[in-house]
């Protein structure tokens, strides 16, 4: 039944059925005099609401529902529900009532502000707090990141999100999983949270998660840095230094926590960094006289620096060597044999030959090798015989017809599909071959020839026809290997001869010399009643002999003197800051810091779970141009701030009526944005009113309220 609906309102024609059967029979005039006054009583007009008296009487329930009742019966609704409300705001007061207790249970959030401003100017309202931006000691929120390093595991990428347990005990909640490649070593890490116990080396972790993670696919935990013991303290350090330091791990940070004082200790000055040193010169420390041990220190970096190459093999053996030696004789692989040449007989034969150097156009895999075989189709040149090749120099052998039309500025292809050109050409000539077969060393395929009288063998080449003087038999040499052996070069590989390349066989070193820029990692050793002596030594640039301008050799020159005495700040503890990744049980570690060249020698006790170093979630806890000083007035706790396109005077006490906290100070900024013309540019101004004044900035300018300089503009702002 709805209010709308007049019909269910109406009971005049129910009126007959009222009264008993004998009323209808002896008295029908009464029954329609009663029915006619109720006809009466609905109408309208005879009454001054906006239905009959007899709707109005029915319809009193229908009232109470904030959806049913007549506009005439809001008042009521509002003064029980919205008394503090204004009466004139046009709004939806049906909407409004009905969600009052919603506005009610939210008074003094941000959301009850929200719906108030949007109900009192139809606009969005900001609500800050001055006292987050309040500067408090001790405020900010500090984080040390936790870590566990583990073997592997096919589970450990499910890890995250779950619980995990140690059989320790330890439990923790896992938040991420990765992995680092330390020293070739790849370390996988559980990054944690919620820490109870500890996780400590050997340890297997579980997790009911994943009941299948179990033999040989639990994770173990292999431990990270947890404890360092000093084995040597350095000097001149101070407790809060932090610390890098150095092993088979990465990364890692140590922070001193104590220091002492002692004698015997020894400092080292670098006087003169010299020349023609690496950072890995041998450095030298006599300790002879001094009752002191362990004093050392490294060479930090080298500066003025240059490349040299150097050959460190010794070949004095070889000053009365002679290039070649005919008795030790030559292989030479031959084909197209039409015979068999016989023991003792000359095996002599003679090809063009001649030197090209050239330049490399095209090379799909590897250079011209020896053996190769050039042509130039366009030229009619062919069968071109590479017998030695050394990258830019070629030495090839052919016909004279071939030979001969070699010349500079012409490409050859070779059977590997090099390309190459022709920059220079020598003088052609050609090869002579004389040579004794050694039937013990000869076959169908290779004869082994030598000289025994010692005079020239010649040189056989690939593509050479050689002729027998007994026999008569030819063929065609292939390849040909000398015999000759240059026992002088330690690091060769088989023969070495006049085939070789001396660039292939001589050991090579590259060094970057320099002048020492520093020392670092000193260590002051103990118990020195006197200095060492100290000298610096790079054994190869010292013996070239390089006079340095000053009676000294590079290699040999430079200078550090030593002290022993007493001194101050030895470490005697340090606190792991940052546990780094990847470090062994019992590695020696050196930790060292940029300002200071000693440096802490110690050991790695690898046990507990790692630390990373520490940081702050957030800065309540510093001064900045965003953190504040409290003033007791604007910043404090108990203040916030409306902000709003209107002045706080026209919502203040509806505020405090409605929403406002008990106990709370109310700031009002009125912010807007409003354009000008000016000389052609459209300048934004926005109006920000303050406790005592009003400000305006225009792009970078900003002007008060009682500025002497506004335009008429600005003013008319300010007075809007």
């Amino acid at each position: 039944m709805t209010a709308n609906n007049v019909t269910d309102k109406i009971i005049s024609p129910l009126i007959p059925s009222q009264f008993p059967a004998f009323y209808r029979t002896d008295g029908p005039h009464f029954i329609s005099f009663v029915q006619a006054y109720y006809q009466w009583l609905e109408q309208s007009a005879n009454t001054s609401y906006v239905g009959s008296v007899t709707t109005e009487s029915r319809s009193l329930m229908d009232y109470l529902d904030i959806d049913l009742t007549q506009d005439r019966f809001l008042k009521y609704f509002k003064d029980t529900y919205l008394a503090d409300f204004p009466r004139n705001l046009t709004t939806d007061w049906r909407l409004l009532i009905k969600h009052a207790l919603d506005f009610y249970e939210n008074k003094g959030t941000e959301v009850s502000y929200e719906l108030l401003f949007r109900i009192l100017f139809n606009q969005d309202v900001q609500v800050n707090a001055p006292g987050k931006y309040m500067f408090r000691t001790s405020n900010a929120t500090w984080k040390i990141p936790r870590y566990i390093e583990v073997t592997d595991s096919p589970y450990l990428s499910q890890l995250q999100g779950l619980l995990i347990k140690g059989t320790s005990g330890g439990t923790a909640v896992v938040e991420s999983v990765s992995q680092k490649i330390v020293n070739k070593k790849t370390i996988n890490i559980i990054n944690i949270s919620s820490l109870m116990g500890s996780f400590v080396y050997g340890d297997f972790i579980f997790c009911e998660t994943i009941p299948e993670m179990t033999g040989s696919k639990v994770p173990i935990v292999i431990g990270s840095l947890s404890i360092i013991t000093i084995e040597n303290g350095g000097i001149n350090f101070n407790v809060g230094d932090e610390l890098t330091f150095s092993g088979v791990g990465s990364s890692g940070i140590a922070r001193v926590a104590a220091t002492t004082f002692e004698n015997g200790k020894v400092s080292f000055n670098l006087v003169n960094g010299g020349y023609g040193f690496t950072t890995n010169a041998v450095i030298i420390i006599d300790n002879s006289g001094t009752g002191g041990v362990g004093a050392s220190f490294k060479i930090g970096d080298i500066t003025d620096s240059q490349i040299v190459r150097l050959n460190t093999d010794a070949i004095s053996g070889m000053v009365d060597a002679r290039m070649d030696l005919s008795t030790s004789g030559l292989l030479v692989d031959i084909n197209n044999a039409s015979g068999a040449f016989q023991n003792g007989e000359l095996v002599s034969g003679t090809i063009p030959s001649c030197q090209v150097n050239m330049k490399t156009i095209y090379q799909p895999a590897g250079p011209i090798a020896n053996g190769d075989i050039l042509v130039n189709g366009s030229l009619g040149i062919a069968n071109l015989s590479v017998y030695i090749s050394d990258g830019s120099q070629l030495y090839i052998s052919g016909n004279s017809l071939n030979i001969n039309a070699v010349s500079a500025g012409i490409t050859l292809t070779s059977n590997s599909d090099v390309v190459i050109e022709v920059e220079y050409v020598s003088p052609k000539a050609n090869v002579f071959a004389n040579g004794i077969v050694i039937g013990s060393g000869s076959n169908s395929s290779v004869l082994s020839v030598y000289r025994p009288d010692g005079a020239d063998i010649g040189y056989y080449v690939p593509g050479m026809t050689i002729t027998g003087n007994i026999s008569g038999t030819t063929a065609t040499v292939t390849k040909t290997t000398r015999l000759t052996d240059w026992g002088y070069f330690p690091e060769a590989l088989g023969s070495i001869n006049l085939e070789s390349i001396i660039g292939d066989t001589l050991t090579t070193v590259v060094m970057n010399i320099g002048r020492i820029a520093y020392i670092t990692a000193e260590n002051p050793g103990t118990g020195y009643a006197a200095p060492p002596n100290v000298s610096i030594i790079e054994p190869l640039i010292y013996d070239l002999s390089i006079d340095d301008g000053t009676g000294g050799y590079w290699g040999y020159d430079a200078i550090v003197n030593a002290s022993a005495g007493n001194a101050n700040g030895i470490v005697t503890a340090l606190t792991v800051i940052d546990s780094g990744y990847g470090y062994f049980p019992d590695e020696p570690l050196i930790f060292s810091n940029a300002q200071n060249s000693s440096a802490v020698y110690g050991r790695a006790i690898v046990h507990d779970c790692g630390v990373g170093k520490g940081y702050w979630l957030d800065t309540q806890g510093f001064l900045s141009d965003v953190m504040k000083l409290q003033d007791s007035y604007y910043y404090q706790a108990f203040s916030y701030e409306v902000q709003i396109e209107q002045m706080l005077s026209t919502y203040e006490d509806i505020v405090k009526d409605l929403v406002h906290p008990v106990g709370y100070k109310l700031f009002g900024t009125y912010a807007v944005n409003r354009s000008f013309e000016n000389v052609g540019a459209e300048l934004v101004y926005s109006v920000f009113s303050q406790p005592s004044q009003l400000m305006l900035t225009a792009d970078d300018d900003v002007f008060t309220s009682d500025s002497t300089d506004l335009s008429a503009d600005e003013e008319g702002l300010f007075q809007g």
